[in-house]
């Protein structure tokens, strides 16, 4: 069997065709025709948190004819099994000790590895270790504004002209770059999500249905939108909500105080991040409670299924655009939350331009597939010979006029 090999899943109930790899690569990883071998590093809370996003990347670099070994926690779940993969001790909070980069060290010496990736800021100090011991250039991932003190701590370790920053917004490049060397790369690589196949464009608020995301912590924000939920509840009995966290955080404070509201026989928790976006398949909008300056693919895949995303706004998210992608809250208040609520529920048409723009942006700016190309890009920089750094800081990504 030869040709294109394609692979449909479900992705917010909407069916997805998402990557065709040839038969050959699915079946036979020593085959010819690799131009290079890139190693993944993941762990518990970047899968929890991104494992969809994880397993589009693996899939697009083998169509792209890169071999991928995935590097990942010892009792995690095989993210693509036509991959190599490499396990690992996880230590508590996701600790990585030095037995177990020592242990990676032993496994990748013989690999002939040609860039190593931490996708998440946890792993950057292991893998600038294993980058060190194993003579590899590294790229480092980036998707929140915390991270910041993380290049500032590690800064003196970054090997200048073999470590790449990738940043998801070109907000936070921007703030990386006046933090490191002008040796060291910073590439805006945005967020990727899949585009359904089948999408209708007819939103409906017959039955409402929110879904909520965030840290799961009750802070000031969480607070106003759900003071706002229970005047909605009291206009729409059959009102769904559904809270999810990143990270799988705990979300008991966000149960109690629903408790507390009456909304508990409305609320659903949910348990699992490895499947949220089949969530989104009932739902009718998203709403984002916090600023946290954290880029997170449920977002963008709320608006490639079809929800108007509801958020405050938030400065290193160049993704909520006002009236194009979502409706934001400038200064998070009861009144101003209590409108933006009501919006989607009241003003339909509205509702389906808004969702209308924000699937257009995301097919624009934000599909699996343009990550993977950008990511290939930047590992044959890093890796190869025939692509230099640059003497000054180069924040590629989106082109100006884009904004």
């Amino acid at each position: 069997m030869r040709g294109p090999l394609v692979f449909t899943v479900s992705f917010g109930g909407k069916h997805c065709a998402i990557v065709g790899i040839h038969f050959e690569l699915a079946t036979n990883l020593c085959c010819d025709g690799w131009t290079m071998q890139v190693a993944l590093m993941a762990n518990t809370a970047h899968l929890t948190d991104e494992q969809s996003m994880f397993r589009f990347l693996v899939v697009g670099l083998l169509d792209e004819q890169i071999q991928v070994i995935q590097m990942l926690p010892q009792g995690t779940s095989e993210v693509a099994s036509f991959a190599k993969s490499m396990l690992w001790q996880e230590g508590l909070g996701g600790h990585v000790s030095r037995l177990a980069v020592a242990s990676l060290s032993d496994q990748l010496i013989d690999q002939q590895v040609s860039v190593l990736h931490a996708v998440d800021g946890q792993l950057w100090e292991p893998v600038l270790h294993l980058g060190r011991r194993l003579h590899l250039p590294v790229v480092l991932s980036m998707t929140s504004v915390s991270q910041l003190s993380q290049v500032k701590r590690l800064r003196r370790r970054i090997s200048a002209n073999c470590t790449a920053f990738c940043v998801a917004t070109k907000s936070l490049a921007k703030a990386v770059s006046q933090l490191v060397s002008d040796s060291i790369l910073v590439e805006v690589i945005p967020l990727g999500v899949p585009m359904p196949s089948q999408f209708t464009g007819a939103f409906s608020s017959e039955i409402p249905s929110i879904v909520i995301t965030g840290t799961g912590c009750l802070d000031e924000d969480y607070q106003l939108v759900l003071e706002q939920l229970v005047r909605l509840a009291g206009q729409y009995p059959d009102l769904l909500l559904f809270f999810e966290a990143s990270g799988g955080e705990d979300q008991r404070q966000i149960w109690q105080a629903a408790r507390r509201f009456g909304l508990h026989a409305q609320c659903n928790f949910i348990p699992s991040r490895l499947r949220r976006r089949d969530w989104l398949a009932d739902a009718q909008m998203l709403v984002v409670p916090q600023a946290l300056g954290a880029a997170r693919s449920i977002v963008l895949a709320a608006m490639a299924c079809g929800l108007p995303v509801l958020a405050q706004r938030d400065p290193w998210l160049d993704y909520l655009r006002d009236g194009q992608t979502a409706w934001l809250v400038d200064a998070p208040d009861s009144q101003s939350w209590a409108q933006l609520l009501q919006r989607p529920l009241e003003d339909i048409d509205q509702t389906r331009c808004l969702v209308a723009s924000a699937r257009k942006w995301v097919a624009e700016h934000h599909t699996a597939a343009m990550q993977v190309a950008k990511m290939v890009d930047l590992y044959r920089r890093v890796a190869g010979e025939a692509y230099p750094f640059p003497t000054g800081h180069r924040v590629a990504g989106p082109s100006s006029n884009s904004r």
